[in-house]
């Protein structure tokens, strides 16, 4: 075998005298600086894992053998002149240059992983592993052929330019690393710098030194790749083979050198964050007004703490992604595995957060800290008119009961009187109930009464039919089962007709109007613990006994009047927005109020339902007065109507893609593409993402906040940009954090303040003074008026027996209303201890999105399974346990800390209870960590099938007394004991049932109260299977193939009891609730050791 003549290339190579000193010098370096670097790295890093740990090693070593490899060819070191010396040679060579270099480039690719946390970094990495698969596989090839093929003479020219390109376009790869972090760390410290704050950095002249140095080494290495061109394409292979060993360990010094600079930066930042600090706590001569610069509360949800001047005084931070649950607490940074002495800094140090230097950074054309304050300002005045918070309104009893009336029926229904007994009694006839009843149906649960005071189906949309009535949610993932129904919305934002129109097409899709009471109101709910059954009371006088009940009246069906003197005095025409009088204004829902062209008519609101009115009633009136308290934020709606070839490509399932897609987004989860693409997910699109570092929540925190302030800014803008009339235009403006209030999107509304006929009545947010005999007076001033309209909402707040008219009594005659007097009590919302077999449709205690229907759907699905699953097993009663209820409770209340002082400081609304904060009002909130996570952890508990935290009584055998889980009676029973396998017993499986693979086995014995009511179970037998229904869960017990009765509660070798079970379940979703804790704690570390 030969060498190519002065290449170097081949085997038996012959250097010359100088050659050979050059290359021992180069190789002497390697070694040297690869012992040197070996050092470091072991004594650098005190916790030795991570990408960049592992890639700095394995580049390190990679150039140990590399060298190695190449020394032993060119010294002839074991001469044998066997191929198989050449072999190896040639193997730890070329195996110790794809270490070092892939490695190398994979220590560029975790550095600016530190610096940049976004999903488009990720494709880098995947580039660096096809280029070193693609280069290094082709040039290994020929690198074995020419160096160790009998005559390489045919492969060297070959390999001699494809070893070229190959280290061409490592350089690029390389400078192209080094380039964006380059760039992304120049925009982090100058404009990002929440970790960096310290007030030298605000000035620039500590991340000027950073860029700097980072340039300057970017441009040494720049100038050794470059001579290592040189050498390649000068054709001295020998010399730059070695070379670049020496090269590649000096690049990875110099790395050293910028992580020093990045560690000196992080420590003169917690130098300045103590003092900044210390000088917070000592500085009382100057008193300070604290202000927490709040930003989207309850969807992306951290938020900041400032003073009058926009200086920090501590953070407090949640969950910034999707799916990830954290408790809310002061970040700390933990510095106690990082080369900083403890007698520099403490050991754990509160980051401070400047919301003001950022900004300033930043060069907002507005201030910050003048902003918050006029929030403040703005919230304080409706504050001091109406300190009582929701008390302020009045309940509608005695004279008042007449707006409650049914406008659409005709006076003088009657009928006979019902009583039956069914397995489930559904009250509500709105979308919620349906689902309900159509999630029963598809489990097999075919015995169920549907209760409706309204006279048919459609709830929220049975009653608000008012002009311009319209979901200002995407149709397509507000109308439920629209792929069971076989229905596509003709609009993005359907219209009142269509979306009751929508209702009543399920209703005859599932057959519910045989199923359904309308004009029937329940008044009683009561629990008989003798018979283990519900009698539901009516006020028609019906009597309908069932094993369970699902009060789904919806949270929109009762109208809420402010607390008015003189509501009774007014002599004109008035009613509720919900319960409009087409009858005086003529028209429908779609607008052509023609008898109001002779009428001046008042509207006290401006909330989401007054935006869709006031442009009808513009257009239409004689003379419109809308009396305001506080504006809305108007965005643009962009409605349009729905693309046939859109819905034509559309694939099974894509509603429930389509639900999540946008329930992700607006919790401030990252998507790869945002399917709805509305204002919705815009807005959170840009409050959470635009220019900020997702993974760094205390840099976000800041940059949220400014991003809200530039949106709001932005609808204030367009508030001018529309309102001919300054000074109305400025009344129109809203000053609170966008998601105070439930942004409003709407094309005409504040064109409407242009017409001369339309007249803005701004109470500056003391709301209007009483109602007179002629009209309105508001601001001292009396408007006389013909008609009133009030769109004043409907109550939210109240307790539940009186938002619904129903009193509910459980075990012991013990009420709802005395159950949850200072609050709510459940378990996941649903469920609350001494009312068995009660599955509530509520967003209390239960998780709120945008999208109501979304969570309602999934609570349905949720409520379905626990059903069938109580059929199938035998069990005769489930509630849940002491410790569950307590558990959950205290992490509703624990997760209102994360939005509570947000929604303290927002205008009041019925988001923060009318700006009267109560513990109540912290047991009735939402979820506080997300309706994603609340939907997995409602999923999770379904896979796991054990029905953990809930007590759980099953049927007995004849003459016993029932018996239960062990969790109320004290020993644990398993289920084998409880049921036992039946000797005898009737096998039923209906068309229903089978399409799940459920089977129920009923006997007399073991079931001795599930009997249905004869006419509905006969009118079941003649219906036909509705082939629409789908599975709830493929994956959820009962719905699958049929399971044994006599599996055990406990595995094998172990007895817990279902509360134990639930007690382990809750410290598994602590421990989730502290992830994010634990990642803030380690943020530094995180920099510093790259651990992606």
């Amino acid at each position: 075998m030969v060498a190519a003549e002065d290449s170097g290339i081949g085997s038996n190579v012959q250097l010359s005298l100088t050659k050979s000193i050059v290359i021992a010098s180069f190789t002497t370096i390697a070694w040297y600086n690869v012992l040197e670097l070996t050092i470091l790295i072991h004594s650098f890093f005190k916790r030795r894992a991570g990408f960049y740990y592992y890639s700095l090693l394995v580049a390190t070593y990679g150039i140990f053998l590399h060298c190695l490899g190449q020394f032993l060819k060119f010294y002839h070191i074991k001469d044998d002149g066997s191929q198989a010396r050449d072999i190896g040679y040639t193997v730890l060579a070329y195996s110790g240059w794809i270490a070092m270099v892939t490695g190398q480039s994979i220590v560029l690719y975790s550095r600016l992983h530190l610096v940049v946390q976004s999903p488009w970094v990720k494709w880098i990495l995947v580039y660096i592993i096809a280029d070193g698969v693609i280069l290094h596989g082709v040039t290994g090839v020929l690198t074995f052929l020419s160096n160790c093929a009998p005559d390489p003479t045919p492969y060297i020219p070959i390999y001699s330019v494809v070893e070229k390109i190959q280290i061409t376009m490592f350089f690029i790869q390389e400078c192209v690393l080094s380039g964006i972090y380059i760039w992304k760390t120049s925009v982090m410290l100058r404009t990002e710098g929440p970790i960096f704050n310290a007030k030298e950095n605000a000035r620039g002249s500590r991340g000027r030194k950073v860029i700097l140095h980072t340039l300057l080494m970017s441009i040494i290495i720049i100038v050794l790749d470059v001579t290592t061109l040189g050498l390649e394409f000068a054709g001295l292979y020998d010399i730059q083979t070695s070379y670049k060993g020496a090269v590649y360990s000096v690049k990875l010094k110099i790395e050293f050198t910028i992580l020093n600079q990045l560690m000196n930066l992080v420590k003169g930042a917690l130098r300045d964050t103590t003092a900044s600090i210390s000088h917070t706590q000592t500085a009382k001569s100057r008193p300070r007004r604290s202000i927490r610069a709040a930003d989207l509360g309850h969807s992306a949800g951290a938020y900041s703490r400032m003073d009058e001047e926009g200086q920090g005084t501590g953070i407090k931070l949640q969950p910034l992604r999707a799916g990830e649950i954290s408790k809310t607490t002061t970040t700390e940074v933990r510095i106690d595995e990082l080369e900083i002495e403890k007698d520099e800094v403490h050991a754990q140090i509160p980051v401070d957060i400047k919301v003001g230097s950022v900004a300033a950074q930043d060069s907002l054309p507005f201030d910050p800290a003048a902003l918050q304050a006029r929030y403040l300002a703005e919230r304080d005045t409706r504050l001091a008119r109406h300190p009582e918070g929701v008390a302020q309104y009045t309940l509608i009893e005695g004279p008042l009961l007449k707006y409650l009336d049914d406008p659409w029926v005709e006076p003088g229904f009657a009928r006979e009187k019902v009583e039956e007994e069914v397995e489930v009694v559904i009250v509500g006839g709105g979308y919620g109930a349906q689902v309900c009843a159509v999630r029963l149906m598809e489990a097999g649960v075919e015995s169920f009464r549907i209760v409706e005071k309204a006279g048919g189906f459609g709830g929220t949309w049975y009653w608000n039919r008012y002009p311009g009535a319209q979901c200002d949610i995407e149709s397509y993932i507000y109308m439920p089962l629209l792929e069971e129904v076989g229905y596509m919305p003709t609009e993005k934002y359907a219209r009142a007709k269509e979306l009751l129109r929508h209702s009543h097409l399920i209703g005859e899709k599932y057959d519910l109007y045989r199923r359904a009471l309308f004009q029937t109101e329940v008044t009683d709910m009561k629990w008989d613990e003798a018979e283990g059954k519900w009698t539901t009371y009516t006020s028609r006088g019906d009597e309908i006994k069932s094993r369970f009940i699902i009060p789904a009246a919806g949270p929109l069906h009762r109208p809420k009047f402010p607390g008015l003197e003189g509501i009774q005095d007014f002599k004109g025409h008035a009613f509720h927005s919900s319960r409009w009088d087409y009858g005086y204004t003529g028209g429908d829902s779609d607008g052509h109020l023609e008898k109001l062209k002779d009428k001046r008519v008042g509207i006290i609101g401006t909330g989401a339902t007054a935006v869709q009115i006031v442009p009808h009633l513009g257009t239409w009136a004689k003379q419109l007065y809308v009396f305001q308290r506080t504006p809305s934020s108007i965005d643009v709606r962009g409605n349009a109507p729905t693309d046939p070839q859109w819905a034509a490509s559309l694939t099974p399932g894509w509603q429930k893609k389509r639900m999540d897609n946008f329930d992700n987004l607006v919790n401030g989860g990252v998507e790869e593409e945002d399917m709805v693409g509305d204002r919705w997910t815009s807005i959170i699109r840009d409050l959470i993402t635009a220019g900020i570092d997702m993974s760094n929540p205390i840099e976000a925190a800041a940059k949220r906040q400014i991003a809200d302030y530039k949106k709001m800014n932005e609808i204030r803008a367009r508030t001018d940009e529309v309102v001919g009339d300054k000074e109305t235009a400025d009344c129109l403006k809203p000053w609170y954090n966008q998601f105070c209030k439930r942004p409003c999107f709407h094309d005409e509304y504040l064109q409407t303040f242009n017409r001369p006929n339309v007249k803005l009545v701004d109470t500056k947010g003391q709301g209007v003074d009483r109602i007179s005999e002629k009209g309105v007076v508001a601001n001292g001033q009396e408007y006389e008026l013909d008609c009133l309209i009030y769109a004043t909402g409907f109550e939210l707040a109240n307790d539940w027996s009186h938002k619904t008219g129903i009193e509910i009594h459980g075990r012991d005659g013990l009420t709802i209303t005395e159950k949850w007097r200072d609050g709510a009590q459940t378990l996941h919302g649903w469920g609350t201890r001494a009312f068995p077999n009660c599955c509530f449709v509520q967003v209390v205690q239960a998780a709120l999105t945008p999208n109501f229907m979304h969570v309602t759907n999934e609570q349905a699905i949720h409520y379905a399974y626990i059903i069938s699953e109580c059929l199938r097993k035998g069990i005769r009663t489930i509630e849940p346990t002491r410790e569950a209820e307590e558990g959950w409770t205290d992490i509703i209340v624990k997760g209102t800390a994360i939005r509570g002082d947000f929604f303290k400081e927002c205008t009041p609304g019925y988001y923060n209870n009318e700006g009267k904060p109560s513990e109540s009002g912290a047991r009735n909130a939402t979820y506080g960590f997300g309706s994603p996570a609340f939907i997995k952890l409602l999923t999770d508990w379904r896979k796991a099938g054990d029905l953990a935290g809930l007590d759980v009584q099953y049927f007995s055998k004849e003459g016993e007394e029932p018996a239960t889980n062990g969790t109320v009676a004290g020993d644990l029973v398993t289920q084998s004991e409880v049921v036992p396998e039946p000797d005898t017993g009737e096998v039923r499986e209906d068309a229903q049932q089978a399409s799940h693979g459920t089977v129920a086995v009923e006997t007399q014995e073991q079931h001795p109260v599930m009997s249905e009511t004869e006419t509905i179970e006969a009118k079941d037998a003649e219906r036909p299977r509705k082939d629409s229904a789908a599975a709830i869960e493929t994956d959820a017990p009962g719905q699958a193939t049929p399971q044994a009765e006599t599996e055990t509660i406990a595995p094998a070798g172990e007895q817990r009891t279902l509360a134990q079970r639930y007690s382990f379940l809750q410290a598994k979703h602590q421990a989730e609730l502290n992830e994010l804790v634990t990642r803030q704690r380690v943020e530094i570390e995180r920099l510093l050791e790259g651990v992606v």
